[in-house]
């Protein structure tokens, strides 16, 4: 049987470390949409977590106690541009990405 220890040593260790991406669905078509963008993101190799419950002050404060490098954020007003807010929460500066390039923007 495998131990613990040897299924830690199959992960790469890049991913290890990887601080995970948090994304802040407000409302109910934008928690729909989170759900897919989630798994696209993860397909791009990004380790995401979803934060649902509370308001927004809870769940970036969430965010940052998990350790996330971004906090996106999606509403029905975004998601109608085909944008999100990427919060970029060491330096705390935040800025509108199209979805499309969402992935390639939160790896670089």
């Amino acid at each position: 049987a495998f131990g613990i220890d040897r299924i830690a040593e199959l992960i790469p260790e890049k991913a290890l470390r990887q601080k995970p991406v948090t994304l802040i669905p407000l409302g109910d078509e934008a928690e729909l949409r989170a759900v897919s963008i989630a798994e696209d993101l993860r397909s791009h190799g990004l380790k995401v977590e979803l934060g649902y419950s509370g308001n927004l002050a809870k769940r970036m404060k969430r965010a940052d106690k998990i350790g996330s490098s971004h906090a996106v954020i999606l509403g029905s007003d975004e998601l109608a541009k085909g944008i999100v807010v990427v919060k970029f929460l060491i330096s705390g500066l935040q800025e509108e990405v199209p979805l499309a390039s969402l992935a390639a923007r939160l790896k670089s």
